[in-house]
């Protein structure tokens, strides 16, 4: 049989059709794996996001009660002896519960900055607070170290906005000389060096701190707002 010039032979149009199946076979597995993946994905954030609007109804509202009763008992010259110690307990819980609600709000990859920026707003916003965040680029950090800094904004932001009544609260994480992080407000300030109901939430920041080997120092004077400063090692 005469073959035209320019067209395949016939063993080579044999092996062609079955590769080209093979290749549309292929990028319609592709395809599909991809949507799949997007599917997974969205799903997943969808239900850390039911997950974190349950613990904010339940569980954060439930420890912030338990928190301010524990503090009240702690005020009272005729309270429990162990009531300072609730409240100490109450506070790290519920410090604990806002930042996993913070953590479960964001994507799973995160940045860090992003984070940051959000878990301070979450914290103060709702009080009236302005926030701001400056965290110098390129700077991440993953597991226990990213926890702490994250549990750390969210409660001095908390604690900033409830008892110093800002205009804003200011957060700023530098890599330069040393990881330090500053959680800073224009509130009214307070002693540090005088035990005051309400700021049990300090005890919780000093262990997350000292937890992933940090140090944290309390700077305030009435009148003259608060920074919470943390140097990371």
């Amino acid at each position: 049989m005469d073959q035209r010039p320019g067209t395949p032979s016939l063993p080579f149009r044999r092996l062609a059709v079955p590769a080209a199946v093979a290749a549309a076979c292929a990028v319609c597995a592709h395809v599909s794996t991809q949507g799949a993946r997007r599917r997974a994905t969205r799903d997943v954030a969808d239900e850390r996001r039911r997950i974190a609007r349950e613990l904010h109804d339940g569980l954060a509202q439930d420890l912030a009660f338990l928190a301010q009763q524990a503090d009240a008992l702690a005020a009272r010259a005729d309270g429990p002896p162990a009531a300072a110690d609730m409240a100490v307990a109450a506070h790290r819980a519920l410090a604990g519960a806002r930042a996993a609600i913070g953590t479960l709000r964001g994507p799973a990859d995160e940045p860090l900055a992003e984070a940051i920026a959000r878990a301070a707003g979450d914290a103060a916003t709702r009080w009236g607070a302005a926030v701001r965040a400056d965290v110098d680029a390129g700077v991440e950090l993953a597991g226990p170290a990213r926890e702490a800094v994250l549990g750390i904004v969210s409660e001095a932001a908390h604690n900033a906005a409830v008892h110093g009544r800002p205009r804003e609260v200011h957060v700023e994480l530098r890599a330069a000389p040393a990881l330090r992080l500053c959680v800073r407000d224009d509130g009214v300030g307070f002693d540090p060096g005088v035990d005051r109901p309400g700021h049990h939430g300090l005890t919780g920041m000093r262990e997350r701190a000292a937890a992933v080997g940090g140090a944290l120092e309390i700077r305030s004077g009435e009148g003259h707002g608060t920074q919470v400063v943390v140097m990371l090692a």
